[in-house]
């Protein structure tokens, strides 16, 4: 493993934390042929105080792309988390929105709080939403 410019490489892909690193490198021991940042999901977002410079109505969305972590044989799309912010959930909600065939699923390094002012935390917002989440590893049931 070499890092550089604040990225690991492991097997030809630039992973980008140490986290990330650590399931690539289970998901290789385990024999699984995944796929790392492979493709990137359209979804849009309202743009808040948007003013449509056509017609001048409010309703304005914007398109971005999402880029989830690694792709498993068995369809199942993770996303691995250090840190879980308003930004990222809001992300994750408007993917799914987009692509309700889309079998995304969460890996958070610690089931931790929301925000410190919060008692929710990341497992139960997953539970909240609909979202299928573990804690430090991926399990092995999702390789099948």
């Amino acid at each position: 493993m070499a890092r550089y410019r604040g990225r690991y490489s492991f097997r030809g892909d630039e992973l980008r934390s140490k986290f990330e690193l650590k399931l690539a490198e289970a998901l290789h021991s385990a024999g699984i042929k995944y796929h790392y940042e492979r493709y990137q999901y359209e979804y849009y977002t309202k743009v808040t105080n948007g003013v449509c410079d056509d017609c001048a109505g409010t309703c304005v969305y914007k398109r971005q792309w999402y880029t989830p972590d690694f792709f498993l044989p068995s369809g199942i799309v993770v996303e691995a988390k250090g840190h879980f912010t308003a930004s990222n959930r809001t992300t994750l909600k408007a993917v799914r929105d987009a692509h309700d065939s889309l079998d995304l699923r969460l890996v958070f390094m610690a089931d931790n709080k929301i925000n410190r002012n919060s008692g929710v935390k990341y497992s139960d917002w997953c539970e909240q939403h609909g979202f299928q989440y573990a804690f430090k590893t991926i399990p092995e049931e999702w390789y099948k």
